[in-house]
């Protein structure tokens, strides 16, 4: 139990980085689109096999894929996550390097700023400044909660989508005798 629990810290160890947002938010919208991925190939290389597992699997279906979930969270999910964060972190500073330099070579050319980047950092002012103006603890747990409710939703998603798939497949295979995964 203690694994698990400081797998999880070290995930959460994370958050003082300020790409953990964006990286969390990929990160978990990876491992579910993977974790729902192996679900639908385990049904589907232990469907031919007709050992009884395939209906266990299949009307259990959702249950796997939580399964696989759980598993690459906690083996693999702070890992995953860095890859994000350096990903967010070298197009950061590839994004700052290319507006500097923008900004650069139309101020030689112009002597004034660019337009482009004031009426940029005007309306990201306004649609910021509700943000800018909280605490920073309570930003961070608004930040953290929508992420997790979006991440929640995506999960139910593809925890439905694999019920209906399978439930669809064993359908189609007791109506007409056609077998999908096979």
């Amino acid at each position: 139990m203690n694994f698990f629990s400081n797998r999880i810290h070290s995930i959460f160890s994370l958050s003082k980085d300020r790409n953990f947002a964006p990286a969390i938010l990929l990160g978990g919208k990876a491992i579910i689109t993977l974790s729902f991925f192996l679900a639908m190939q385990t049904v589907s290389f232990v469907r031919p096999l007709e050992t009884g597992l395939d209906e266990i699997l299949a009307s259990n279906g959702f249950i796997l894929f939580s399964t696989y979930v759980a598993l690459f969270v906690i083996l693999l999910g702070k890992e995953i996550i860095q890859i994000h964060m350096i990903a967010f972190s070298r197009l950061d500073s590839i994004l700052r390097k290319s507006l500097d330099s923008y900004s650069m070579k139309y101020w030689k050319k112009n002597k004034k700023d660019s337009e482009f980047l004031s009426k940029f950092a005007s309306i990201q002012g306004k649609l910021l400044r509700p943000f800018a103006k909280m605490n920073p603890r309570k930003r961070n747990g608004l930040i953290l909660s929508l992420i997790m409710t979006y991440l929640f939703i995506d999960y139910m998603r593809f925890g439905l989508l694999q019920i209906l798939a399978l439930n669809f497949s064993n359908l189609l295979e007791e109506s007409v005798g056609f077998r999908i995964a096979s």
